[in-house]
């Protein structure tokens, strides 16, 4: 089995027979009176131990009097809706360090006054290196019908960059557990067929949790 973002469980089955936040679009400067507060040019950001990311921007020193500062929007996807991350009220301000983002980061930023706000035609995008795996999958439970139809069942995980699960099996827990499907199963739940005349009083399954850093070409 390859290394990586991953965590574990085990079932066993006895077989049958044997025994509010404020959400603008992000669409350059939509809504907005673009030709007395021109917009921002985010010019990039630099992550800091894995841990921090500070955003840096550019604007006329000289539209200082003239604006009140800046918001910072963040989302996890490049296109669509972003939330207000914070109001930078200083006219000064040329970057906001984001100190708790996520592992996919995609930042905006607008300048405002009391009547205007015109936000960046560019994004920029930040991301953490997960070193972190998922929790160990929960609720593992299953049954096998007299055909030899398995059926088993899990909770699913919380973590934001969950890509998928592993089933494995095995016909004893000293065994070596096998792939039980090649693919990455994306529900929680799943369906394996076995010859129960061919089988001990229990087959054993084994569930990974898999992290999207884990799968590598």
């Amino acid at each position: 089995m390859c290394c990586g973002c991953f965590a574990v469980d085990t079932v066993s089955i006895r077989t049958v027979g044997a025994g509010s936040a404020y959400r603008p679009a992000v669409q350059p400067a939509t809504g907005f009176h673009s030709a007395a507060v021109g917009a921002p040019t985010v010019i990039g950001n630099t992550v800091t131990d894995n841990a921090k990311v500070e955003l840096q921007w550019l604007y006329p020193p000289e539209m200082n009097g003239y604006i009140k500062g800046f918001k910072i929007y963040r989302s996890s996807k490049p296109e669509g809706v972003k939330d207000l991350l914070r109001l930078v009220e200083n006219p000064a301000a040329r970057s906001f360090t984001d100190e708790n983002p996520e592992l996919t980061n995609y930042y905006a930023v607008s300048v405002f006054n009391d009547t205007q706000e015109t936000l960046s035609q560019l994004v920029t995008y930040a991301e953490l290196v997960d070193s972190i795996p998922p929790a160990p999958p929960s609720g593992l439970a299953g049954m096998i019908d007299s055909t030899g139809h398995v059926f088993i069942r899990w909770a699913h995980n919380t973590e934001k960059d969950l890509d998928g699960y592993r089933v494995y099996k095995a016909n004893r827990p000293d065994f070596e557990f096998v792939l039980a499907y090649p693919s990455v199963i994306k529900d929680t739940a799943f369906v394996d067929s076995v010859n129960i005349k061919t089988l001990d009083s229990k087959i054993y399954y084994r569930l990974r949790a898999l992290c999207l850093a884990q799968l590598q070409p």
